[in-house]
């Protein structure tokens, strides 16, 4: 979180890009953080994986130097430059002692505006998220995550994974890796976050140069595709596959609210109450007391349109359907009866330290005040989020449990054994 004494300066340029330039004295490596507004899930089915590939290709050489060039001189300074995308945004950084932070921000730039995009380095990126695509399928809970996620969302695109598919990503082809790349580098709505101990005397003309309106004129993203909010499930869903594992897994999912709902800091302390580490209840009751889980918990992520809440395990077949029992077991409890305080205060304490915890590098700090920005709370929430937690009381986690878990879930079990 923000220190008190650590308050970004906001600017606007005129181009639409906001910058947040935070100060931090003491830490000798710089980071710079870009979050555009648009994200795997502002692709088309048909080209689903292109704006991963893109980001993959970013660094892969530049109207001036080839891929390995380039890598060189990022290496030669000790920096980096790195790309990805969620469902969600699209984010680009550099990470470098202050020495060689203005000529790392250079470096991010040129590879932003100036991607080379060459045929070959398409084609091998091309293969390598295939490949990478095709290994998941030897993760049990990935198989089982995809399958929920096609039945909590169901054409929403949350519903499909922001990679893309071997289909679809082997069919890419450089025409489209540039028009996606063109759609979505503009300024408009973009968050540029910055974290570094050189002054903003120093460092605000430097992002100027490269990301102001005069580098970058003034453009929005156009021709993607535009997200909604997540639907909500009107009947309880069921799948059973049979996959080549030696163990079962079991996932037993809600649709959940997005970030920036009433609801939202409450169910991060329930995830945690439910699934926070060894002294949660479902590590304790059902994996410890019960003895029925290799591995279990929950998670709640952080979506902008719509999310979900999941309990997850991974077991032997026979004990699926006493897990089954206590998961729905443990989402009734907390439905029916309010969180003890005791449990309450020390599941926010465990929150409120390992979210403080997280913010130990300035490439941490910058992230996170990107990151609420980008996601339209503003840079200050970072520090609010720590002071709301604050504020959760067993009356809203209850609450909050109730409106999640009133609705039907989604259920689904990997079986051990032979595709049929």
């Amino acid at each position: 979180m923000i220190s008190k004494a650590l308050v970004p300066i906001r600017k606007k340029f005129s181009n639409g890009l906001t910058v947040l330039f935070l100060h931090t004295p003491t830490d000798p490596v710089s980071a710079c953080h870009l979050f555009l507004p648009a994200g795997a899930g502002h692709e088309s089915d048909r080209l689903s994986g292109v704006g991963t590939l893109s980001w993959a290709l970013i660094t892969k050489g530049t109207g001036r130097v080839d891929a390995r060039h380039y890598a060189e001189e990022v290496e030669s300074i000790g920096a980096s430059v790195s790309a990805g995308a969620t469902h969600d945004y699209s984010e680009i950084s550099c990470h470098a002692i202050d020495d060689y932070f203005p000529r790392a921000m250079e470096l991010m730039g040129e590879a932003l505006f100036q991607p080379s995009f060459l045929e070959e380095e398409v084609a091998k990126e091309r293969t390598a998220l295939v490949a990478a695509i095709s290994s998941k399928k030897e993760s049990i809970f990935t198989v089982a995550n995809e399958e929920l996620n096609r039945r909590l969302y169901g054409r929403h695109p949350y519903g499909r994974p922001a990679p893309g598919n071997e289909k679809t990503v082997a069919g890419l082809r450089r025409a489209h890796i540039v028009n996606w790349h063109r759609s979505v580098v503009a300024p408009e709505s973009a968050v540029l976050a910055m974290a570094t101990s050189m002054p903003a005397s120093q460092m605000l003309p430097v992002i100027e140069s490269i990301f102001g309106p005069k580098a970058w004129k003034r453009s929005k993203a156009t021709g993607l595709i535009r997200m909604t909010k997540t639907a909500i499930a009107v009947k309880p869903q069921k799948a059973v596959l049979t996959e080549r594992f030696e163990q079962a897994y079991l996932l037993v999912g809600y649709p959940a609210p997005a970030v920036a709902t009433k609801d939202y800091m409450a169910l991060k302390v329930l995830n945690s109450v439910l699934g926070g580490g060894m002294s949660a209840r479902l590590f304790q009751q059902l994996r410890e007391q019960q003895g029925l889980a290799y591995d279990v918990g929950s998670f709640y992520a952080s979506k902008q349109y719509g999310s979900a809440f999941v309990a997850y395990m991974g077991l032997q077949k026979d004990k699926l359907p006493r897990a089954k029992e206590g998961i729905l077991a443990a989402f009734n409890d907390v439905v029916t009866k309010p969180v003890p305080k005791d449990e309450l205060e020390q599941t926010k304490a465990y929150l409120k330290g390992t979210y403080i915890l997280d913010h130990q590098t300035n490439s941490q700090r910058a992230h996170y005040i990107g990151w609420w920005e980008a996601l339209g709370l503003g840079y200050a929430y970072d520090g609010k989020y720590v002071a709301g937690m604050n504020t959760v009381t067993s009356a809203h986690v209850q609450a909050a449990a109730k409106r999640v878990m009133g609705k039907p879930p989604v259920i689904i079990e990997v079986h051990p054994g032979k595709k049929p």
